[in-house]
Order: C-alpha cells, then sequence, then structure tokens
C-alpha cells in the first residue's frame, strides 16, 4: 500500500506519466487529521474518502463532471475546483486548515490561486471591520473598488499563466469577489446609520446589486454567495430598527425569505441559518418562540435535522430548571458529580469535542473569559467517544481538569450530534442560559448578568 502511495505522489506532480485515458484523480496526505476520511461533494456528486493509516488518500473517475466542489475534513471545508483529466494532490494540517491547505499536480495553479484568494479576503476583512466600514460612503466605496482591483489583477496573472481556464470557472471566480465585497456593500448602510445618523445614502449606492454575477446552479452553491444572501437579509431587516440579534429581527428575516426566494434548496438553507442564529444569540426568553420555530417548520421543504436537533436539547435544560446531574471523569479516570462541581457556584459548562475545536483554540477561548471573569467557575467536557486525554501545560494554568462524559448515552441529552454548547447555571443550581456558541456575545451578555456585574 505505502508503494501505491509513493507512485500516487510522483504521479499528481507530473512526475510519472498516466495512461491517457482522461480520468481524474483527487488525492494527497492529511497531517493529524481529525477522522478517517474527507469528503468532496458538490450539488450533484458526493463522495466519502477513506484515509489509509498514515493519513494518504486517493480516489480516480473514469467519467467526472468539471465543476466547484466543496472539499470537507472534520469540521473544516473549503472550495476546491476540479476540471475533467486534472490529477490533484492536496496537502493538510487540520490544526491550521486554511493555511497549511495546498495543491500540486494537473489543476493545482487554480485552487492554489482560490485559497490564496481566500486567505486574502480573511486578512482583509479585519480591516472592512475595524476601518472601512466606519468610513464616509465616498471612501468607503473607493476602498472595496480598490480592493476588488487588486483581486481581480491576482485573477489576470492566474489566466496569463495557466494553459487552460474554463468560462465555468472564471464565472466562478468573478461570482466569489463580487459577492464577497458585496456582503460588505450589505452591511454598510447599517453602520453608516449609526456613524453618519444625519447623512442619507446616495441614490446610487445601491446600483451594485444589479452588477453582481448572475447566480446559476453553481454560483448558489458557492460560500460568498450564501454569505452574500444570509448578509442581504439579516442587515436589511436590522436597519428597520437599528437593533441587532433580536426575535423582531429573525422573524422579519424569515418571512422575507419565504416571500423572495423562490429556488426551494437555497429557502431552505436560509431559513435553517436563521434559526441556527437565533438559537445561539438570542436571549434566553425568546430562544423557543413558539411562533418563529412554527413559522419556520411550516415554510421550509426538509427541516434541518441540525435545527430539530438542537431544540431537542436546549428543551431538557429550559431556563430556571435544574441541571439533571450527570457523572464525568478527568484524565486519570476520577469520577466526578456535576452537581458538586458546580455546587454554590456561577458555573460554565462547556461541551465540545476535537472534530470542531483543538485543544489551543479552546485554551485560547476559555483563557480570555478567565481573565475576564475571575470567579466564574468552567467545566470543560468533551464529547468524543473515546476519552481525549491531554498533556497541555497551558491549558492545566487555566483549567485544573478536562472531563469526559463517563456515560456515553447521556451525551444526547445535553449535544446534538458534534455541535458544541454552552449552559450557563448559577450559584443556586438552576440554568440561567441554556444554549450559546463560546464567543458568541450574547453569552458574554449572560455571564455578566448572572454574576450581577454591570
Amino acid at each position: 500500500m505505502k508503494v501505491i502511495y509513493i507512485l500516487m505522489f510522483f504521479v499528481l506532480m507530473g512526475c510519472v506519466s498516466l495512461p491517457k485515458d482522461n480520468a481524474t484523480y483527487f488525492g494527497g496526505n492529511i497531517i493529524n487529521p481529525v477522522s478517517n476520511y474527507v469528503l468532496l461533494h458538490n450539488e450533484g456528486t458526493a463522495d466519502t474518502i477513506y484515509l489509509d493509516k498514515n493519513g494518504f488518500f486517493l480516489k480516480k473517475w473514469s467519467a467526472f463532471k468539471s465543476d466547484m466542489y466543496t472539499f470537507e475534513h472534520g469540521y473544516e471545508y473549503q472550495n476546491i475546483y476540479i476540471d475533467t483529466s486534472d490529477s490533484i494532490s492536496i496537502r493538510l494540517n487540520p490544526r491550521y486548515f486554511d493555511e497549511s491547505l495546498s495543491f500540486s499536480g494537473v489543476g493545482s495553479d487554480k485552487n492554489n490561486f482560490l485559497i490564496e484568494l481566500y486567505l486574502q479576503n480573511e486578512k482583509d476583512a479585519v480591516y472592512l471591520d475595524r476601518e472601512y466600514l466606519n468610513m464616509n460612503e465616498d471612501d468607503f466605496l473607493n476602498k472595496t473598488d480598490s480592493l476588488k482591483a487588486i483581486y481581480k489583477n491576482k485573477y489576470d496573472i492566474l489566466k496569463e499563466s495557466s494553459e487552460y481556464i474554463s468560462d465555468e470557472f472564471n464565472t466562478l471566480v468573478n461570482a466569489k469577489i463580487d459577492y464577497g465585497l458585496g456582503m460588505y456593500k450589505e452591511v454598510y448602510p447599517f453602520r453608516h446609520k449609526w456613524n453618519f445618523p444625519r447623512e442619507e445614502l446616495s441614490d446610487q449606492y445601491y446600483s451594485f446589486r444589479e452588477n453582481l454575477e448572475k447566480p446559476n446552479v453553481n454560483v448558489m452553491d458557492l460560500l460568498e454567495y450564501k454569505n452574500y444572501m444570509e448578509y442581504y437579509f439579516y442587515y436589511s431587516s436590522a436597519l428597520k430598527k437599528l437593533e441587532t440579534r433580536s426575535l423582531n429581527i429573525h422573524m422579519d428575516m424569515a418571512k422575507r425569505i419565504v416571500n423572495e426566494v423562490r429556488v426551494s434548496k437555497l429557502k431552505d438553507y436560509l431559513l435553517s441559518k436563521v434559526m441556527y442564529n437565533h438559537l445561539f444569540t438570542s436571549a434566553e426568553e425568546s430562544k423557543l418562540d413558539v411562533k418563529l420555530i412554527g413559522y419556520y417548520n411550516d415554510n421550509s421543504a426538509k427541516i434541518s435535522s441540525r435545527v430539530s436537533g438542537i431544540i431537542k436539547v436546549i428543551k431538557s435544560t429550559n431556563a430556571n430548571n435544574r441541571i439533571g446531574d450527570f457523572e464525568i471523569v478527568n484524565s486519570k479516570g476520577r469520577r466526578f458529580d456535576v452537581y458538586d462541581l458546580s455546587a454554590n457556584k456561577n458555573t460554565m459548562i462547556y461541551f465540545w469535542t476535537k472534530k470542531s475545536l483543538d485543544v489551543e483554540q479552546v485554551y485560547s477561548s476559555i483563557s480570555k473569559l478567565k481573565s475576564s471573569f475571575p470567579s466564574l467557575n468552567i467545566i470543560c467536557i468533551n464529547i468524543d467517544s473515546e476519552f481525549y486525554k491531554t498533556s497541555n501545560r497551558k491549558m492545566r494554568k487555566v483549567l485544573k481538569y478536562f472531563y469526559n462524559m463517563k456515560n456515553s448515552d447521556q451525551i444526547n441529552e445535553f449535544v446534538y450530534e458534534d455541535n458544541p454548547r454552552t449552559i450557563l447555571v448559577d450559584r443556586n443550581g438552576r440554568v440561567y442560559n441554556s444554549y450559546s456558541a463560546l464567543e458568541s456575545s450574547s453569552l458574554l451578555v449572560s455571564i455578566k448578568s448572572m454574576i450581577k456585574i454591570k
């Protein structure tokens, strides 16, 4: 088997010639994999490709459709483009997913460009959020036009050096650029209203929408397009009352999505995003709003199992109820009852999995919380099927122990699949916030309220 993968490496690098059979090859090496497989899928294709014991994988297709695909490993994913007869090899370290992802072989130039564009967007997003979105209209538009010119210039360089760029790839790249920047143009009116309350946007401001790449089926599958549509509905709804993360906004979004989106798959996706964000970010008293959940169920052609599952586990830990006691164990095998660990203490219980976060990421987030709220009692519970032992010294400075559920059957009472969650329990043992993301602003508000910090 090792000989096969060594041969695969040289084949994909172009050092060894394959028979001219027009086959398509996709393979590579995952360093420190978080699961034993990778996924490659789009609207019409879904392949699960298993890794060998050394983290290598290889897939061959005799007939393959040129298209943009989603490549996934663990909870991370990235868009890649594969043409018929491409032979692409990847190298990836999941801990630094986007930064470590690299391509070699036939077709690698397009994908190295895509990941370079993505990382550049991530870098520019910091300046867009902190600086550009707070500028006046003319300066903001000049900045976004300048960024677009930079991206287009990088793409022109690729087209000049590449042997073949298909019309479909050209359409998708232009869509990624336009919708990626268009997303911030949907945010800007909301920021402008706060920063310049006496100024109105020009009549021409929204004309950018007319120049966006018209969405076809493949464009609709792009992350940039989906993000743009989510921002379009969210910020235009929020702009009406200048408020964020409220039940009113989420309800308004849901109604507009139902009325304006005709493609069933896209409509279901956007509705599920509304619900998912609502459950994670809304105030405790409105998380399980009957009207919003009912509207979602009545208007979704395909109910999201993820949304339904999260609603179920939230119901199992309703606010003001006492959290059910359960047993957890530390890395040394010692058993503890959650009641004992949280008795008479304001406590945050955090359920997590290495499939979505590694130890360093958990350490970073928990360190910030402990620094901001020294008196907060934090219990970190890993939910992986095999106990995740750690000798991470930095983490032990923040928390004395990592824990694992002693009874794996109880995990389903608190967590849906591998979705991390936090539960806040006050010093009286009652649930104060039943469901939040670890880094959400709503969690911080709830912690401050629970421990009476103004």
